[in-house]
């Protein structure tokens, strides 16, 4: 026989998740529409839609560039993107910087990355990003 009968009440009826899920409603209700499209925007380019040019350890995303960032929210960082060379994620140590001049996002790689790139690599990178 069980140490529990089967009409026991249970004190902790609310699972963690269940208080994180009413928080993160009332979170999405105080945010502005630009906002919640921001958090939620996850772009993906590919060399194989976008141009890319490839100088030495550069990388140029051609005619994209970050998203806006809404006031109040965290300047964008490298670590923002996942960059991915022949279908796998390149380390965020092997990558110095990714900056937007406007029109393009530029990666740039270091020696971390352990091997030359190519024109005919393909690249990949994620993130709030837009064309």
């Amino acid at each position: 026989m069980g140490r529990y009968s089967s009409t026991r009440i249970n004190s902790r009826t609310v699972r963690f998740y269940d208080r994180a899920a009413t928080r993160i409603t009332e979170v999405q209700a105080a945010m502005s529409p630009e906002e919640k499209i921001y958090t939620a925007l996850n772009n993906a380019f590919t060399s194989n839609n976008t141009t890319v040019s490839v100088a030495d350890t550069v990388v140029t995303f051609e005619s994209i560039s970050f998203a806006t960032v809404p006031v109040g929210f965290p300047a964008v960082e490298k670590d923002d993107f996942t960059v991915y060379v022949n279908g796998i994620a390149a380390e965020i140590d092997a990558i110095d910087s990714i900056t937007d001049d406007g029109s393009n996002v530029i990666i740039t790689f270091n020696s971390n990355l352990n091997f030359s790139l190519d024109s005919d690599d393909e690249f990949m990178i994620t993130g709030k990003l837009v064309s």
